[in-house]
């Protein structure tokens, strides 16, 4: 079910997987963590929380061969609150905001 979930929803986006202008294998990533981040945020049913609140934080993972390290691309950050807008925090994870993985 799930795989026929995502290539149902990337299938409506085939021409923007195609036209991306780092090639349609980014293109495709992107466009599965778009897809991946509209039902997660369906799901969500803030009612639970009793007044707490929940972070969502979504992104690519990169898989990288031996002797590479894998890294993840953050690309979302929201906080949701019942009976509140979400809190949009990307900024706190722009690219000029991140830790440079170097010690």
């Amino acid at each position: 079910y799930q795989m026929n979930y995502i290539i149902q929803q990337i299938g409506t986006s085939a021409g923007l997987v195609n036209q991306h202008p780092r090639g349609k294998m980014v293109g495709l990533a992107y466009e599965s963590f778009r897809v991946a981040q509209r039902r997660a945020e369906a799901m969500l049913d803030l009612s639970c929380l009793n007044g707490g609140s929940v972070v969502l934080l979504g992104g690519i993972q990169i898989n990288m061969s031996d002797p590479l390290p894998d890294f993840f691309l953050p690309l979302s950050c929201c906080v949701y609150r019942d009976g509140q807008q979400p809190e949009r925090l990307e900024h706190m994870i722009s690219e000029g905001n991140m830790f440079s993985g170097r010690p």
